[in-house]
């Protein structure tokens, strides 16, 4: 089970309330998957803001300046291709 100090923080943008709503009311059995593919057809754009522990942001820079934006956007295609 991840830790919060391993989360990732992505902003939605270009969707409007019900778009929300109806991505946040997914509740199948892959929900993820779903809703990543729910918000690509609406329009969506999800774009990394950061990572929530600076401890672990930290580390990932020491590896390599840009880890923290290649493995959320790894992460972010894992989700999508299931």
């Amino acid at each position: 089970m991840p830790s919060n100090h391993t989360n990732f923080i992505y902003e939605v943008k270009n969707i409007n309330d019900d778009i929300m709503n109806f991505n946040n009311n997914i509740k199948s059995r892959k929900k993820l998957l779903d809703r990543c593919n729910f918000l690509d057809k609406s329009g969506a754009i999800v774009e990394f803001v950061k990572v929530e522990s600076n401890i672990f942001n930290f580390n990932l820079k020491m590896i390599d300046s840009n880890l923290d934006k290649i493995l959320s956007k790894m992460l972010y295609i894992s989700y999508k291709e299931n």
